[in-house]
């Protein structure tokens, strides 16, 4: 079947009468009396198919969309056009309208437009731009009673599809049609009551002719469709673009999706928000309908969000930096929802709107203990008790209840000006409530609360949508402090996460049999090393904020207050890893082992070591059915990035804190390569950046200390060969982790671009001058 679309405005009973109201009187209000407010409706339709009807190619598709706009919008007007057209001219459908609404427009069935086509090769080999019937043959029919339909590039009269006869006509007879006269026609009225009384009389009082094709259409409807327990409503669909004024902290992307809640809160207020990065794309239709029922069905009223994984698409196919990051999404992310829940990675996420609005679960615990063994219902305040609270700004309901003197277990107060926005909370609240169908579902609603159908749009509700997505609405309120998307760290999306599961919420870890989501990543290694910078710097943010998981409540589970401990502290542990990595070098260099003597009792230790972590891995890769070489791409980007943008994260948190010195960041980019025909010609691009001389040196410092610990072996009286085999593992241990690093900096077929042979060598003179002067030779003369 091909795809067919059609433009039709929705169609309103009347404008609105009140003025429209902008949240702030002394701004000035919008005066839309003479504007047509009315947003367009976009609806993909998909028609039922079966076995054993004939579903008629694409004039049964066709007359499909016409019925399902006529209920939907009822555009008096429908565009035709197939899916290998697009709309080159703007104005092209108010032109062709100008002859349907024009005198005689009456009597116009459609407006026929010339087929133009690209991709043509230009000596038109094969006639396809077909310019003799289009330019000739159409023109001259348009002479006469009009072209010929052709398809595709037609605006069509939705009355003259309906199979009527137009208010006026002529007959002709003749040898030639030389004899002229009006028709007996019925008038639109006439005919639409013969139609719906289902009566000849009328048409047969007018019409003598018994040509089937001038009787009235009346067969219109086999049996009516009962509407009566379905959701009829349709999805609303609105690109949002929020004001930005200089002087005003737009706070990035967390300042961007809080305005875009409260917008939503204002046209739609659907109790569920789903958050998509814009180089993400929904893959799998149902993965939406799985999330909800998370929350839908019992116990779903203390799930905040529905986390899904990420999957990426353009990665090569050895995935060099560790880009699919499967150890964390399989691994980590599934063992954390056997806890509390996963954290929120910042896209690929549905949230319930009532937990981003900073309000507490109907129920929570709270745990107490060493390590929170004991296990109590917490004292929570239900929905209905909470919203009350916040529409009387009134605090002795909360503190006849609570008792926490921690500020996330407070309600939240300050919305913003807008009283409508405000209004809409108990809504959302009460729609995303689970199906009490069954006894042992609390805080439901009953089955078919929510079939009545959202009421249209008017002048005041838009403009007041307009008026919290301003710059100044969020002045003097809690959003980006308790409500919303959370502000002051790189990684807002980490800390909203926190913030709703130390209030008691709970998530979910959703993992779809088909891919539910997919997007991009970037494969070049600055572009990758520079996102992960990104990340350790948010860490590194909230482990020096009030979000540490140290300061949470007793709310938040024990292994999950450990879980986001380890997301502040994870990029210190850069600082012992850098020291690692040089360690086997300066065995080399000195020529003392990591132990003096290499016994049986050292050898004993190190293999029991090692048979534990490889069993402790295996069992997790097993587990969590992640392939090793997965696994091993994990290890190797753990070295990469964490003696490069791990290390520099900490330095970069650490000026914050002591100095104040602000840290911006970039969007990530994911293509930067010139070359179009190879799909991963951006992993062969090399962008020189800091964050390569850390693990450069490294790379440096153990391939020098191996080749002067060889000759220092091969040159000594009495060799110790047990000492170099045993540095020169290590050694050859930690470049085997950089391999992908030292491969990305060779470029396409071993292209090194200059500034790393500078590098290579101011580096390799370096450590070779200062282990000279750190450690001189016994015997100067020979050196």
């Amino acid at each position: 079947m091909p795809h067919l679309s059609t433009y039709e405005p929705e169609i309103m009973s009347k404008m609105p009468e009140n003025d429209p109201v902008m949240g702030i009187e002394d701004e000035g209000k919008l005066d839309f009396t003479d504007v047509d407010i009315r947003i367009p409706m976009f609806v993909y339709v998909s028609r039922e198919k079966r076995p054993g009807y004939d579903h008629e190619k694409k004039a049964g598709a066709m007359n499909a969309l016409v019925r399902a706009s006529a209920i939907l919008s009822n555009g008096p007007f429908i565009l035709n056009l197939d899916c290998d057209h697009y709309i080159n001219y703007n104005m092209a459908l108010r032109e062709g309208m100008c002859f349907m609404m024009d005198r005689g427009g009456d009597r116009v069935c459609y407006i026929q437009f010339p087929q133009r086509f690209e991709g043509i090769d230009p000596s038109d080999r094969y006639a396809n731009h077909n310019t003799v019937f289009f330019d000739g043959n159409m023109r001259a029919l348009d002479g006469l009673q009009g072209p010929v339909y052709v398809g595709t590039g037609c605006m069509f009269r939705r009355y003259a599809l309906y199979g009527f006869s137009p208010p006026r006509a002529f007959e002709y007879s003749g040898f030639v049609g030389q004899n002229k006269k009006p028709a007996a026609t019925l008038s639109p009225s006439d005919s639409l009551q013969a139609v719906r009384a289902q009566d000849s009389d009328i048409e047969n009082s007018v019409l003598n002719e018994d040509h089937p094709d001038l009787s009235l259409p009346k067969k219109f409807d086999e049996g009516k469709l009962d509407f009566t327990d379905v959701d009829i409503r349709i999805p609303m669909f609105v690109y949002v673009s929020r004001e930005k004024r200089p002087g005003y902290d737009h706070e990035k992307k967390a300042g961007a999706m809080n305005a875009l809640v409260r917008a939503s809160a204002i046209l739609s207020n659907g109790p569920f928000i789903l958050n998509l990065d814009c180089d993400h794309y929904i893959n799998y239709n149902m993965a939406l309908r799985e999330g909800m029922c998370f929350m839908m069905d019992r116990g779903g009223d203390r799930v905040c969000y529905i986390q899904f994984p990420q999957r990426f698409e353009g990665i090569d196919p050895s995935d060099r930096y560790a880009n699919h990051n499967t150890v964390f999404f399989d691994g980590n992310m599934r063992a954390l929802d056997g806890l509390q829940g996963p954290v929120y990675v910042g896209t690929g996420c549905m949230f319930r709107r009532y937990a981003l609005y900073g309000f507490s679960p109907p129920r929570a615990f709270e745990y107490s203990g060493f390590v929170g063994q004991n296990k109590k219902p917490a004292a929570t305040l239900s929905p209905s008790d909470s919203l009350q609270a916040v529409h009387a700004q009134d605090s002795d309901i909360e503190n006849s209840v609570l008792n926490e003197d921690h500020p996330d277990l407070s309600l939240p107060k300050k919305f913003g000006s807008s009283n409508l926005f405000v209004d809409s909370i108990a809504v959302a609240e009460y729609q995303g409530r689970p199906l009490a169908d069954h006894v042992s579902v609390k805080n439901g609603r009953p089955p078919g609360a929510l079939l009545e159908p959202r009421p249209p749009l008017d002048a005041p509700t838009v403009a007041e949508a307009i008026a919290v997505i301003s710059c100044w609405y969020e002045e003097n309120t809690e959003w980006g402090e308790r409500i919303g998307w959370i502000y002051g760290s790189v990684t807002e999306d980490v800390v909203t996460g926190y913030r709703m599961h130390n209030r008691g919420w709970r998530s979910i870890y959703c993992i779809t049999k088909r891919d539910a989501f997919r997007g991009t990543a970037p494969i070049n290694l600055t572009d990758r090393l520079g996102q992960v910078l990104r990340w350790a710097t948010g860490s590194v943010e909230i482990f020096f904020s009030k979000n540490n998981a140290f300061l949470a409540t007793s709310r938040l589970k024990f292994l999950q207050r450990i879980a986001y401990l380890n997301v502040g502290i994870y990029p210190f542990t850069s600082i012992f890893l850098v020291l690692y990595l040089f360690l086997p070098a300066m065995c080399m260099f000195t020529g003392q082992f990591i132990v003096p003597n290499i016994d049986a009792t050292f050898l004993t230790y190190l293999l029991l070591m090692t048979i534990s972590l490889c069993l402790i891995s295996l069992l997790e890769v097993k587990w969590s059915g992640i392939a090793l070489e997965e696994w091993w791409r994990n290890e190797q980007f753990w070295a990469i990035g964490g003696s490069s943008a791990h290390l520099a994260a900490v330095i970069q948190g650490l000026l914050k804190v002591i100095a104040g010195i602000e840290i911006s960041f970039t969007l990530t980019s994911k293509s930067a390569a010139e070359d179009e025909d190879d799909i991963y010609a951006d992993l062969y691009v090399v962008k020189w950046t800091s964050l390569f001389i850390m693990p450069l040196t490294i790379c440096i410092t153990n391939i020098v200390a191996v080749i002067m610990g060889t000759a220092r072996t091969l040159f000594s009286v009495i060799p110790q060969w047990n000492k170099l085999v045993g540095g020169a593992f290590f050694s050859f241990w930690v470049l085997a982790h950089m391999y992908p690093f030292m491969k990305g900096l060779m470029g396409r077929k071993g292209k090194v671009t200059t500034i790393i042979y500078v590098w290579v060598g101011l580096l390799s003179i370096t450590v070779s001058l200062l282990w000279i002067i750190i450690s001189p030779p016994d015997d100067p003369a020979k050196f």
